[in-house]
């Protein structure tokens, strides 16, 4: 009887382990590559998966391939570092391709930490173009992330304004109007400001499109931009400063 229990536990475990990667897992073959850290293998039977016509419209193999790609630019073998040195850029690469291909949401909700893990790395190369005053990568870098999570409108914003100060004004315009009007009817109805985790990316991109219009001369656009600003931010020390700059408060 104990014998018997055993297998079944060990029959349990390792059936959940074996899908433990990506959650909700159809592809046994795959789940069963990528426990196995075969993640060559795995990446290679992913890209299989696309091109069947049973098969490549489904979201997993997508999936997979981007966790692949993600495990591998990790790895310290300078000969596998070689042979993938866009690993990284690949993994995100295809979790775009995956979201594109989840139409319901199926997976990505369910494989969210993923998601949210390559999202912070994204956000992070975006911060540090946009440190470096090289807006143009930058918001190629925030568009990414925009692809994941297009209802992120605190992101958007910024695309918008690093739009404006990469001298791409149409498409930085766009950006702006389409976010601020979500923003506001979200404020207006009393919504807190959705993304909390990108809301600190909001407040920064409020400060870098008033001085934009500051140095366009265009002081009533950067005193209705920043009055917007203090509105959401009541108690930001950096939009208080940027305020009274503006307004010449003393």
């Amino acid at each position: 009887m104990k014998k018997f229990l055993l297998i079944i536990l060990s029959s349990f475990f390792i059936t959940n382990f074996s899908h433990s990667q990506v959650v909700g897992s159809r592809f046994e073959k795959l789940a069963k590559l990528y426990n196995e850290k075969r993640y060559e293998d795995c990446l290679y039977k992913s890209d299989t998966y696309t091109y069947k016509d049973k098969t490549k419209r489904e979201a997993e193999p997508y999936l997979y391939m981007s966790m692949c790609y993600y495990q591998i630019s990790k790895m310290e073998d300078p000969d596998i570092l070689e042979d993938y040195p866009k690993a990284l850029k690949n993994s995100i690469k295809y979790l775009i391709k995956f979201k594109r291909k989840d139409k319901k949401d199926e997976y990505f909700t369910k494989n969210i930490d993923f998601v949210n893990k390559i999202g912070k790395l994204i956000i992070d190369e975006a911060n540090n173009y946009y440190k470096d005053k090289n807006y143009r990568k930058a918001a190629t870098h925030f568009k990414q992330y925009s692809k994941l999570f297009p209802e992120d409108n605190n992101i958007k914003y910024m695309i918008g304004a690093c739009g404006m100060l990469a001298n791409n004004y149409s498409e930085g315009q766009k950006y702006i109007s389409e976010a601020i009007v979500t923003l506001v009817e979200d404020y207006k109805s009393e919504k807190s400001l959705k993304n909390i985790n990108t809301s600190k990316i909001l407040e920064e991109a409020f400060i870098l499109y008033s001085s934009y219009l500051v140095n366009d001369k265009k002081i009533d656009s950067a005193k209705s931009t920043i009055n917007i600003a203090k509105q959401f931010f009541p108690n930001s020390g950096n939009i208080t400063i940027q305020y009274n700059v503006i307004n010449k408060v003393k």
